[in-house]
């Protein structure tokens, strides 16, 4: 039965689908190593909430999507900025990490 999860073009259209967003999030995540980068991404409130909406189902995604959306957050939150969607919603981070 294995197998034949394996072979399940759906199955494998997910991964790949799934490796293509943690491969953007590492890039992500190492942009946000630059200053000027970080900054620029922790004020896209949009590029954020896509991260936090990520933690928010963890069960619909393997441990390695959710390693990497954690290590870019990490990355972005070392920017204190009063703009940054990630201190506007740190509370709301919080109760992603519970």
């Amino acid at each position: 039965q294995d197998i034949d999860i394996i072979d399940d073009p759906n199955t494998n259209q997910f991964r790949s689908i799934e490796n293509v967003i943690n491969k953007v999030i590492r890039v992500l995540s190492n942009l946000a190593i630059s200053e000027e980068n970080g900054l620029i991404i922790i004020r896209r409130d949009d590029c954020i909430d896509l991260l936090f909406k990520l933690l928010k189902a963890p069960n619909q995604h393997s441990e390695e999507l959710l390693v990497h959306v954690l290590m870019a957050l990490n990355n972005l939150s070392y920017y204190d900025d009063p703009q940054s969607y990630i201190n506007r919603n740190s509370e709301t981070l919080a109760q992603c990490k519970i």
